[in-house]
């Protein structure tokens, strides 16, 4: 199976859109778990992002890192974090109705 990306609602955790692979296809539900991916919310979010800020202030000359989190029936966990995560996923133009990407919450958060 590919890769299959979608763009999250930082604030709320929900799913925006469908996901997306990297041919192009769109997947309106997960091709395993048969899950309605529109719409759905990420389990644990508020304590994700704790969790990943927490953990970007251990070595706070590290700028940009992509974390690999693992959500257990009880928590969320860090698998790992990505000094140069992949750059191929990160704006897909069937996840920008609009033309409008994410510089305004790198800028924000810069």
């Amino acid at each position: 199976m590919n890769d299959l990306v979608c763009p999250i609602d930082i604030n709320t955790g929900l799913l925006k859109f469908s996901a997306e692979d990297g041919n192009g296809q769109t997947y309106e539900k997960h091709p395993i778990t048969g899950e309605i991916i529109k719409g759905f919310k990420i389990p644990f979010w508020k304590e994700i992002i704790k969790l990943v800020y927490e953990a970007s202030l251990v070595v706070p000359e590290v700028g940009y890192v992509g974390w690999d989190i693992a959500i257990t029936p009880d928590k969320a966990i860090i698998i790992e974090g990505n000094t140069s995560p992949g750059y191929k996923f990160y704006q897909l133009p069937n996840h920008l109705p609009n033309g409008v990407g994410n510089k305004e919450i790198y800028e924000k958060n810069n």
